[in-house]
């Protein structure tokens, strides 16, 4: 079964295979979802998180969506280090 990985956050919508497009298991509402080993340095120069959250999983019949956003622990070390995740 193919799972999609999908986010509203534009930093990353820009980059549709920025995340692994072959993952053998469903992540779960609470999981990690790490960005491809290519992109690590790329949103790590722009002090962008490399991995983001589970917050919804929706199955379909040929395919699993999987939506993703930053942790509550990102988004409030992003407040305390006055770095800008929404774009």
């Amino acid at each position: 079964m193919k799972i999609i990985c999908k986010t509203n956050i534009d930093n990353y919508k820009t980059i549709q295979s920025c995340f692994p497009e072959n993952l053998q298991f469903v992540p779960r509402i609470g999981e990690n979802v790490m960005v491809k080993e290519s992109y690590i340095k790329h949103f790590e120069s722009k002090r962008l998180p490399t991995k983001l959250i589970v917050v919804g999983v929706t199955y379909k019949e040929d395919y699993v969506i999987i939506d993703l956003h930053y942790s509550k622990t990102d988004i409030e070390m992003a407040k305390v280090c006055n770095i800008n995740l929404w774009g």
